[in-house]
């Protein structure tokens, strides 16, 4: 490679490397990436990710029903929320607890004697559990339930969707 190519390279790299601070630096100071971004938040088409937890949640497929619902709680960024996950007959994981946001995530800690604490990812229409959980939140699921992977899309926002949201039971478990 000759001198002048490697010297071209450098600064290609390098005007690339100064985009993507600005952007994380846009990003973190709640700027959107890219007027294209900003246009589509308007318009309704991309949802806002710094906008509250707080709603329904739930997502139909061939084992049952996944719910999760989330509401809000004393002080700022903490919330309560329930989950209903379901992977057929007598194959389920439910559970509910505390909550606090901490910037793109959500930290679930379960009540009761289950020491089963997630770091979910929010993604303001989407909320997305880990691949990989403690042993600890096996004793909330039965048989080979998991919540393992279990992802969560947004239905309705808002406190009074998740206070009406139901359990594949019928139940009503953030009222």
């Amino acid at each position: 490679m000759r001198q002048t190519d490697c010297i071209f390279l450098l600064a290609f790299l390098l005007s690339l490397s100064a985009c993507e601070r600005g952007a994380a630096a846009s990003e973190e100071a709640g700027e959107p990436r890219s007027t294209l971004e900003a246009a589509a938040r308007d318009a309704g088409l991309v949802r806002d990710t710094v906008k509250e937890p707080t709603g329904a949640y739930s997502r139909d497929h061939e084992g049952g029903r996944d719910m999760l619902c989330i509401v809000p709680d004393t002080g700022a960024g903490r919330y309560r929320f329930a989950t209903d996950v379901n992977f057929g007959p007598g194959e389920a994981c439910r559970g509910s607890g505390t909550a606090r946001r901490t910037a793109d995530k959500l930290v679930l800690k379960f009540s009761g004697s289950s020491r089963c604490l997630i770091v979910a990812e929010f993604q303001g229409d989407r909320l997305a559990l880990p691949g990989v959980l403690d042993r600890a939140c096996t004793k909330l699921c039965q048989d080979r339930a998991s919540f393992e992977g279990v992802s969560f899309p947004l239905i309705a926002s808002g406190a009074q969707a998740a206070r009406d949201a139901r359990t594949a039971t019928r139940d009503r478990p953030c009222a």
